[in-house]
């Protein structure tokens, strides 16, 4: 968690939420609790999936950016741009 905090810029506001990827305990409807008054939702553990992505954003009506898809992307602009 303090690592998270640490990524944050100063000033914006923010909610970390805690919650496994590895299990089905009811995360999405855990985690769309915690991030119900966000503008934006970021999952940034890589066993996050797309299934957990759509979830949350069909709970919150909020846009979802995912880690691994993220990190797709820019592996392929990189590997585009060589």
């Amino acid at each position: 968690e303090e690592d998270a905090r640490s990524r944050v810029p100063k000033g914006c506001r923010y909610v970390i939420g805690m919650a496994s990827p590895y299990t089905n305990d009811g995360v999405s409807g855990q985690l769309a609790k915690q991030f119900r008054d966000v503008d934006v939702i970021g999952l940034n553990c890589l066993g996050y999936g797309g299934r957990l992505e759509a979830e949350l954003g069909r709970a919150t009506g909020k846009p979802v950016v995912l880690a691994r898809r993220a990190l797709a992307k820019a592996v392929g602009q990189l590997v585009a741009a060589e």
